[in-house]
């Protein structure tokens, strides 16, 4: 869940997972990314809730700033888990016939961003 919110977000703006966590735009996508990871999860028959939402949330926002591995994978012009981390939720959620636009949105635009 916490990989979902972070990790993509951070490879795709470059900053770390406090500035992401804190700032009243991104925190939104963040916080939209894990929720969307949460009705993911059922695909798998994982019974994650609201209540997991807000405590996983709760302990991303609270941690120091902490730059992603997708983002150092990034930077040093490695392959991104894109695919194991985002991608996963977006075949979970296609499977289940639900949308996931904010995971969807950052999946394409960082897919795209090389270009």
């Amino acid at each position: 869940m916490i990989n979902n919110g972070v990790n993509p977000l951070s490879a795709l703006t470059g900053l770390d997972t406090r500035s992401l966590t804190h700032h009243p735009g991104f925190r939104k996508i963040v916080y939209g990314m894990m929720a969307e990871t949460v009705e993911a999860s059922k695909a798998d028959d994982v019974n994650l809730g609201k209540k997991d939402l807000g405590e996983m949330f709760e302990l991303i926002s609270s941690f120091n700033a902490i730059k992603t591995s997708m983002l150092v994978d990034r930077e040093r012009g490695r392959p991104l888990e894109l695919d194991t981390i985002a991608g996963a939720v977006l075949r979970r959620c296609e499977r289940l016939g639900i949308k996931a636009p904010y995971t969807e949105a950052v999946h394409t635009l960082l897919m795209h961003s090389g270009d």
